[in-house]
This record gives structure tokens, sequence and C-alpha cells, in this order.
């Protein structure tokens, strides 16, 4: 699932990806002091934009790996192998989340 507080801008070289530094009340003075950063850019190019093109609310990260090992002509674990470590880095900068799903509830469901 993507992080709906990024702001996505795309042109002919790939996506930027802009996330808001949100810090808590009591940090905000020595932002200012130390002149901390209001925000932190991304940007993605080549297969990166195929991927964050694949990341919807419905996408499992199932289909996305068949998906790009098909598109790259990879096996399946060569694919979840590349992938899982750049949504990892993905996840590690705020930019995604890995949603899973509730007991009882069909795999299915499971979302990026």
């Amino acid at each position: 699932m993507r992080n709906q507080r990024i702001t996505v801008t795309e042109d002919a070289e790939g996506i930027g990806l802009t996330q808001t530094l949100h810090y808590g009340w009591w940090l905000r003075p020595v932002r200012r002091l130390m002149n901390l950063p209001q925000s932190r850019v991304y940007r993605l190019e080549g297969t990166a934009v195929a991927v964050w093109r694949m990341l919807d609310d419905t996408a499992t990260i199932g289909a996305i790996v068949e998906t790009f090992a098909a598109e790259h002509r990879l096996s399946y674990h060569e694919s979840r192998a590349m992938l899982m470590s750049y949504l990892r880095v993905l996840v590690n900068r705020g930019v995604i989340a890995i949603v899973g799903f509730e007991h009882g509830v069909d795999q299915e469901a499971m979302a990026i």
C-alpha cells in the first residue's frame, strides 16, 4: 500500500516521490535551530518505475512477483528475492507499507 502522504510527480525521466517529514512538538524548535529538512525526495527510474506502478491497494506480493518474473524472464524465486529487498527499502523509508491479512480473511485480500 502506498503512503498516502507521499506526493508523486511524474515526468519523462521517471517518478519523483516527495515525503513531508513530521517532527514532534518537542523537536520543532531544534529542527529550526539545526535547519533540519522539511521533506525528503526520492527519484525512481527504470525498473523502479515499473515496480511502483504495480503497487496499488489491491496488488498482492505474489501477483507482483509473478508479473515481474514474466516481464524480466526470471524465475519466481529470483524475482521474489529481488523485489523483496527493494520493497524492504521502500518500507524502511516510509514510502509503502505491507498490509497483511487478518485471521479468517481470504489470503487474496493481502495487499501491498
